[in-house]
């Protein structure tokens, strides 16, 4: 009958004994520790066996190792008995214990005496603070270390008896943690550090125990155990491309479209896919939420990281590492070199295919009125709009991709010559006709050379005296040219419920008004005075090319919004709406039923009338930025005094909040004042003008309101979980350089 052993040599004594074993191999720190073999257990010299383990005073913990233990698939953790805190005379009846009940554990009161049973004696840590790690999140199977922690031991934890205190780890940066930690930060970032290296050493992701006393203690660690995956959500991207909350209209209309050109895109470069695009996205609470579960599988089977799509979409920190050969890559790498040769001249095609798709775009709107037609013909021209909408969504998601991929090149080719400061010192390229910001400029400028009249009548929104006064007759002109050019944008370019400009040209006279009172400044701190690399050229060519994708998307899509009021109109008449714009509350499908018959007038009133009472319930909600499933309960209020998100435009500005949810909101604004925003589109051009600061729920590197923010040298952060909760006058802190966003009082 074999000794017991110390820890080191522990081999074959259980999962839970050789994986400590192995640790303490690697130089982890795992305490003092002496493992009893199944064939001990019940050795009637147990006692006499364990006088190795040292009479110092020394309390000790007793635990069990089953070879059925800690597997990946099941882990039996926590239904077997663990006795903590016991001196060394206690130890012999204790290791009895735990064995018997891990035997029962897995076979019931008659177990089988054949399980291999060894039990751990592992010196007893008296922590100031303990909990558990994981290297991958437990439930979605995300990229990211979660530390949990609770004062004193951990068994509280493990039994779920007590509430820990969370951190959750992404890409080196903490994007949850406890307002007031008993875990110091330092330690915290000790732990997931340490489950990462675990993670690389064994070769699995870890679900492992730890202790702080001053070092840090690793007490046991275990596969995480797998099973069905239920789908996990992300509205991280999603709020970008479809912000706020989403009608049920427009998103049976923009929800096919954007995960069809998303499909598109991935299948040209990585070959046909398992994947229907309606499995793509989803809406949570009337939220636009995209499947990162089904993603994250598809990235990590051809060897790039599981948030490649937001990198890509310059969401999430970090560069795109090399692609690590996996099978499934190796099988696809033809395909993969063919579509990198293709993409790498795709602005030359995009040159090329842009003015058609226009041509195209401006025939479709071509044609008798909306209101001229009967209802069946309105739905087939919204079928018809479709394939051209989803052709340009599809240049327009291509050339954002690659605009990124241009940009990061940028930046650590501009990082290696030496030329650049920060990463977000990124050159200003010429502005091209389909930019925004520098028409309204130009707009404002024609103001301020005309008579004061003018700027009279522009402050004063007449647009009709403009039109009557013979010295406003510049104006006039060069205010029809942007509304030419303009005039299809709206508050959301994806979002066919907001008016357009055209609809109300006061609006943009507002924006005139407010660009003159903006005093001219100097956004040369971001620019290069000598000529940029060729990559940076390069970033400035895709930078005019979204530019001009963004407002054929806004044109083209547009087109909805005229066909389904004069649906609404239709409906209404039938008396199956109240009102014609509450046809935004059905899907198409459901107004087409309506259309042929297949849904009672009746019926169709009482859906949308219900969809509008939830829409009113939950349109203040903070949703949170992942959902596992597909439901989410009504979410608590948070109250953090730090926000974090991408810091987009470096410098630090305190000023007051205004919190800005459309163009609407323009006239209450201030100069100098914080803007928070939902999310970011060329349109909101206008209110950033009069910024200090910018902050923003949503954007990465490469979004409106982080190239505006860099342009006029102000910070800016974007993808703030929780900008929205700041109030109208809260004094706050925005530094760009760190993405946070401090709340310095509340203005009560």
């Amino acid at each position: 009958m074999g000794p017991v052993l110390r820890l080191e040599r522990a081999r074959r004594s259980g999962t839970k004994a050789g994986t400590l074993a192995r640790l303490a191999r690697l130089g982890f720190a795992v305490p003092d520790a002496w493992v009893v073999p199944p064939a001990l257990v019940d050795a009637p010299d147990l006692a006499a066996r364990l006088r190795v383990v040292p009479d110092d005073g020394t309390r000790w913990a007793v635990r069990s190792s089953a070879d059925v233990e800690d597997g990946s698939v099941r882990s039996w953790a926590g239904q077997f008995r663990t006795v903590l805190d016991v001196c060394r005379d206690e130890v012999s009846a204790a290791v009895v214990d735990v064995a018997h009940s891990a035997a029962r554990a897995v076979y019931g009161d008659d177990g089988d005496p054949a399980v291999a049973v060894a039990v751990v004696v592992q010196r007893m840590v008296h922590p100031h603070v303990a909990g558990v790690v994981f290297s991958r999140n437990p439930v979605t199977g995300m990229r990211e270390t979660v530390v949990e922690a609770v004062p004193g031991t951990g068994d509280g934890l493990v039994a779920g008896r007590v509430e820990p205190e969370r951190w959750v780890r992404r890409n080196g940066q903490w994007r949850e943690r406890p307002p007031v930690p008993h875990l110091e930060v330092e330690v915290a970032g000790l732990v997931a550090d340490g489950a990462d290296r675990m993670e690389r050493a064994l070769r699995f992701a870890v679900d492992a125990e730890w202790a702080w006393d001053g070092t840090l203690w690793w007490l046991q660690a275990r596969p995480i155990t797998t099973g069905t995956r239920p789908a996990v959500y992300s509205s991280r991207m999603a709020r970008d491309m479809l912000p706020g909350v989403v009608l049920p209209l427009v998103w049976s209309v923009n929800g096919p479209v954007v995960s069809r050109a998303f499909l598109a895109f991935l299948e040209d470069v990585l070959g046909p896919l398992d994947v229907r695009p309606e499995e793509l996205s989803t809406l949570i609470h009337h939220r636009f939420y995209i499947n990162i579960g089904a993603l994250s599988r598809l990235f990590a089977e051809f060897g790039l990281p599981e948030d490649s799509l937001e990198r890509l979409a310059g969401m999430e920190a970090g560069s795109m590492p090399p692609m690590r050969p996996t099978p499934t890559a190796l099988r696809r790498l033809p395909r993969l070199a063919r579509a990198t040769r293709r993409y790498a001249g795709f602005g030359k095609h995009l040159d090329a295919r842009l003015p058609q798709l226009w041509q195209r775009a401006r025939a479709r709107a071509a044609g008798p009125p909306p209101g001229d037609l009967a209802a069946a013909e309105l739905l087939d021209r919204v079928d018809r709009l479709a394939p051209l909408v989803t052709e340009i969504a599809f240049h327009h998601v291509v050339t954002l991709m690659l605009l990124q991929m241009h940009s990061a090149w940028a930046r650590s080719t501009l990082t290696l010559r030496g030329s650049a400061s920060s990463p977000v010192d990124m050159p200003a390229g010429d502005p091209s006709d389909h930019d925004l910001g520098a028409a309204l400029r130009s707009l404002a400028d024609v103001v301020q050379a005309a008579p004061p009249s003018v700027g009279e009548r522009v402050r004063a929104g007449d647009l009709a005296g403009l039109r009557d006064d013979a010295a406003a007759a510049g104006f006039v002109a060069a205010f029809d040219g942007f509304m030419d050019r303009f005039g299809h944008f709206s508050d959301s370019a994806v979002n066919f419920t907001c008016p357009t400009w055209a609809e109300e040209p006061d609006r943009v006279l507002a924006m005139v008004a407010a660009a003159l009172d903006v005093p001219a400044r100097d956004g040369s701190a971001h620019l290069h005075t000598t000529r940029p690399p060729w990559v940076v050229r390069r970033v400035a060519a895709y930078s005019r090319r979204r530019d001009e994708t963004s407002s054929l998307y806004a044109y083209a899509y547009g087109q909805y919004r005229p066909l389904v009021l004069a649906l609404g109109e239709r409906l209404s008449e039938v008396g199956a709406l109240d009102d014609r714009e509450d046809i935004f509350h059905l899907t198409l499908e459901e107004v087409r039923r309506v259309v042929v018959g297949g849904l009672e007038p009746a019926e169709a009133r009482g859906i949308s009338a219900s969809r509008a009472a939830d829409i009113a319930a939950t349109a203040d909600w903070e949703l949170p930025e992942v959902v596992v499933g597909d439901v989410v309960d009504h979410p608590r209020d948070e109250d953090t005094a730090i926000l974090r998100g991408i810091g987009v435009s470096r410098g630090m500005y305190t000023g007051r909040v205004a919190v800005c949810r459309g163009l609407a909101d323009l006239g209450a604004l201030r100069d100098g004042d914080v803007v928070v925003v939902p999310y970011s589109d060329a349109s909101w051009t206008p209110l950033f003008l009069r910024a200090g600061a910018i902050v923003a729920e949503s954007g990465g590197m490469l979004s409106h309101s982080a190239i505006l923010a860099r342009e006029l040298a102000i910070p800016a952060v974007t993808s703030v979980r929780g900008a929205l909760a700041l109030r109208d006058g809260e004094l706050v802190t925005v530094d760009g350089s760190l993405g946070a966003v401090l709340r310095v009082d509340t203005g009560d």
